[in-house]
């Protein structure tokens, strides 16, 4: 199960959340922080690997998909010393995930919070989706209005 870290843009340090996202403001950096096992690990890398090959990166940028390939590499070689026992499974872990977190804001402009409260009630929800979703919601609340259609009001009678 995933647990996620959100650095807080004051210096206040690293405040650890377990095991939903969670935030203190619109501007907060989500980071990634997994428990995963190491066939877990090597099923990931894979995965990016299959994707890469593919050619899903090749519309980012040269550099990020330079720092992807080059990355994947140093992973797939960490994970051979750990699977001979020459590293540890936790600075693996913490690779991975600073390399999820960067996938992520690659792939989906990265991670946002914000807290929101629905109409007629105090209570606040925190939220975390990606910034692709962001722009999808926002865009599908726009053309929900434009298909409203024009109001037509009727006279009262009288």
């Amino acid at each position: 199960m995933k647990a996620v870290v959100l650095a807080l843009s004051l210096g206040l340090g690293l405040v650890a959340l377990t095991p939903s996202l969670a935030v203190a403001g619109k501007s907060e950096r989500v980071v990634v922080k997994s428990d995963r096992t190491l066939p877990q690990i090597e099923e990931y890398v894979e995965t990016v690997d299959q994707r890469l090959a593919r050619g899903k990166y090749d519309v980012v940028l040269p550099a990020d998909r330079a720092w992807i390939v080059s990355e994947l590499e140093s992973i797939k070689g960490q994970l051979q010393k750990v699977g001979a026992g020459t590293a540890q499974l936790p600075d693996l872990r913490a690779n991975v995930d600073a390399f999820e977190t960067r996938m992520i804001d690659i792939e989906e402009g990265g991670i946002v919070c914000e807290k929101s409260r629905r109409t007629g009630t105090r209570m606040v929800e925190k939220r975390c989706t990606t910034r692709k979703r962001q722009a999808e919601v926002r865009e599908d609340s726009r053309d929900s209005m434009r298909n409203l259609g024009p109001r037509v009001v009727m006279p009262s009678g009288g």
